[in-house]
């Protein structure tokens, strides 16, 4: 008869990595990855994100990079990436009282367009994550996660949604949405970032300090190209308005707009497609009109428009 082979230790040292297979570590990317690694970032491992660490510039230590960073942030503004976030929408007319079930704090009084923190707890009171929430409806929160912790707690909103059956909807939009956040003394609350047409520059409008009214953010309606309604919205800091309607398709996977028209070469129809988008800036006149001094849309400059119907 023959049997098993008498088992034995390997001849030679195996390392355990070999019996285990080969190594795997998907990552994912945030939609200024590219952006990041054209400025000479240096990547780290966020959970299975790569996020940029730091930006050195010539001969700059690790130490020094992030020093000057960090001193450009205390004097003036920075800017990170915080698309590696997990990001959470509940829709429905029982989100503020699933917040208030789910993380500690009041959300129902909470103003539309205003910022929450948010700390979760487990049921012996340890803190398991922290984030922010957004009211931008009476019926619509957006909440940041923690980027290790998104899946995890998203589960853990799921499985307490089963339990309570509350009148909501949960949509997790980690992967749906890039995120930039500014902070320093220079990055005022009543602050609108927009990074063009192509997201090759970054933008920053601001009150300025002779403005005194007061603020004010909508999602509106707007129009597009071809007159049908198109969500926008309109952003006052004092006397000061800022408008955005964002292109309504998804555009081709580039390093630019631009790019992306010298390869593809789109038909006309298609190409105003492309270019179909808003942002124009201006100043009250009265409590309910505002004039437009410039835009990205030209023929529009000068007009005056009410404040809430561009």
């Amino acid at each position: 008869k023959i049997g098993t082979t008498t088992s034995r230790p390997f001849f030679h040292p195996t390392p355990i990595g070999h019996l285990g297979g080969r190594g795997f570590h998907p990552h994912r990317l945030t939609s200024l990855h590219d952006w990041h690694a054209s400025n000479g970032a240096v990547f780290t491992d966020i959970g299975a994100w790569k996020r940029a660490a730091y930006y050195p510039q010539s001969a700059q230590t690790k130490e020094q990079a992030i020093q000057a960073e960090a001193m450009a942030v205390r004097k003036t503004a920075g800017i990170i990436d915080g698309s590696s976030l997990g990001k959470v929408e509940v829709h429905g007319p029982d989100a503020a009282e699933f917040l208030e079930r789910f993380f500690t704090g009041k959300y129902a009084n909470q103003k539309l367009g205003t910022w929450r923190y948010t700390l979760l707890l487990d049921e012996a009171g340890v803190i398991i994550d922290d984030g922010v929430a957004c009211r931008l409806a009476e019926d619509l929160f957006y909440l940041s996660i923690g980027t290790t912790n998104a899946a995890t707690v998203y589960r853990e909103m799921q499985r307490c949604q089963q339990m309570w059956q509350l009148n909501i909807g949960l949509v997790n939009v980690t992967g749906a949405y890039g995120v930039i956040n500014i902070a320093g003394p220079n990055a005022q609350a009543n602050t609108a970032i927009e990074t063009g047409v192509d997201d090759v520059y970054l933008e920053v409008w601001r009150r300025l300090e002779n403005s005194q009214k007061p603020s004010l953010f909508e999602f509106i309606t707007g129009k597009n190209r071809k007159g049908l309604a198109a969500p926008a919205y309109c952003m006052r800091a004092g006397n000061f308005v800022a408008y955005a309607r964002p292109r309504q398709i998804v555009l081709p996977k580039a390093a630019s707009l631009i790019d992306a028209i010298h390869t593809i070469k789109p038909a006309r129809d298609e190409l105003l497609d492309w270019l179909d988008m808003e942002i124009s800036f201006g100043e009250m006149i009265d409590e309910q009109h505002w004039k437009i001094r410039h835009s990205t849309l030209p023929f529009k400059e000068s007009l005056i428009i009410s404040l809430l119907n561009v």
